[in-house]
């Protein structure tokens, strides 16, 4: 059973209280990529509620987002004033007006795609986060779609309340390196009923040592492959490993992965953990290093 948090009304008392029930645990000194996009999908602006100064921009039906394909037959938008839920997916900086508009397709209409496209340069690696809450259907199967990021399928048959109830906020996060075009494509195909999206947030991302605690070490730890599909060894001469925790790209301190150990060498196991940026702390007796690791 997922957890589930109410955000109708968020003071400082109750970000502290779902601050500490969500666990969240950022490492000390970590350094997070930068924030390239942020929209509140069929909504107006919304000012950043965390340390990016990124706002989550207008997709108003009168000023809609220069993003999406609004020439596309059945483009709609749709705004509630319900109280909003959301799942442990969610992260704090995510505000909560971002989950009370859409942007969708009808049903009604001969289109089958909802396209966003967003400038960012060829090759960059980018973590990219969409944000659902079903706010209009009651039932599963009233709303099924795929989507498509960089002309790869990331979720198929997706259906928002087979997760969660209704009025409730999920994510879903992907990486993904930008084609040749300079342009980061992300489409959602009608399967059943309306195709649509609450928020969207991309993030550039690298995949490099971030700090280090304690005493400095250098060249002690090399991370490879990285990206990695599922697996990804660290190569620790003369590490002397103690410990290692792992975060998520939020900060929340998430179940330590499968590890083995081979002489310095230890692979680590991310096949449990879905597509996204990890941020691994590794600790011996004198020093700790965190790693930015990619799961793609």
């Amino acid at each position: 059973m997922k957890k589930i948090f109410t955000l109708q009304s968020l003071g400082g008392l109750a970000l502290f209280l779902l601050f500490a029930i969500t666990g969240s645990a950022q490492p000390a000194g970590t350094v997070y990529s930068t924030t390239l996009y942020r929209m509140n999908a069929g909504g107006t602006s919304v000012p950043s509620i965390d340390t990016s100064k990124v706002a989550w921009g207008n997709d108003h039906p009168d000023i809609p987002s220069g993003y999406v394909d609004t020439a596309i037959a059945g483009n709609k938008t749709y705004t509630v004033y319900d109280t909003i839920l959301f799942d442990a997916s969610v992260p704090l900086s995510v505000p909560v007006k971002v989950f009370k508009s859409e942007r969708s397709l009808s049903e009604f209409r001969d289109a089958t795609q909802l396209e966003w496209k967003f400038p960012v340069k060829a090759t960059t690696l980018v973590e990219v986060r969409l944000y659902f809450a079903e706010i209009w259907f009651n039932q599963p199967g009233s709303r099924v779609f795929d989507v498509w990021i960089e002309g790869e399928k990331k979720l198929s048959n997706y259906d928002i309340l087979s997760e969660v109830p209704k009025f409730t906020g999920t994510t879903k996060t992907y990486v993904t390196e930008v084609g040749d075009d300079d342009t980061l494509n992300i489409v959602f195909a009608k399967n059943i009923g309306q195709p649509k999206v609450n928020g969207i947030e991309i993030i550039e991302v690298t995949p490099t040592v971030q700090s280090v605690f304690g005493k400095k070490t250098q060249n002690t730890i090399a991370a490879f492959p990285n990206p990695c599909k599922d697996v990804v060894t660290l190569k620790m001469d003369n590490f002397n490993l103690r410990d290692i925790q792992l975060f998520d790209s939020y900060g929340k301190q998430i179940e330590s992965p499968r590890t083995e150990l081979s002489g310095y060498d230890l692979r680590v196991d991310l096949s449990s953990q879905p597509s996204g940026v990890y941020m691994l702390k590794v600790t011996n007796d004198k020093a700790s290093e965190t790693l930015r690791l990619i799961k793609q």
